[in-house]
């Protein structure tokens, strides 16, 4: 499924019509003021805020508590040093990378507990007949 279907099938009006950057800001400054609230919002993907990675670091924060320790993170405004600013947006990427793996370990576990498997055929493992 490509990046397009997904977020088609996100946006709010479950038609598959393609999701607005509108819908996309929305959801992104709500889920970041859950992380950090009275966090600034931002008013577009190329707010010069952005390049801190701070607002990132909320989003994710939001969607999953705890996930940010604060030790790790420089507090740096969008004219700060460059390579505090890059520090942030690793550690933005790498727990990203963190949180997309936990949800992926999730619903395959989920999926793995569901399997119908009679004479080692599996017959309701998404892309996978057998399972050993």
């Amino acid at each position: 499924m490509s990046i397009t279907k997904t977020l088609s099938s996100l946006s709010k009006s479950g038609q598959g019509r393609p999701i607005s950057d509108t819908e996309m800001l929305r959801w992104a400054n709500t889920t970041a003021q859950k992380g950090k609230p009275g966090v600034k919002t931002i008013r577009s993907f190329k707010d010069p805020s952005i390049t801190t990675g701070l607002f990132f670091l909320n989003v994710l924060e939001g969607i999953k508590p705890g996930i940010v320790d604060p030790s790790l993170v420089y507090n740096v405004s969008e004219h700060g040093d460059y390579e505090e600013r890059r520090q942030n947006g690793v550690f933005t990427l790498i727990l990203g990378s963190t949180l997309y793996t936990l949800m992926l370990r999730a619903f395959f576990h989920s999926e793995i507990g569901n399997l119908n498997c009679e004479k080692d055929e599996c017959t309701n493992f998404p892309r996978a007949r057998r399972y050993r």
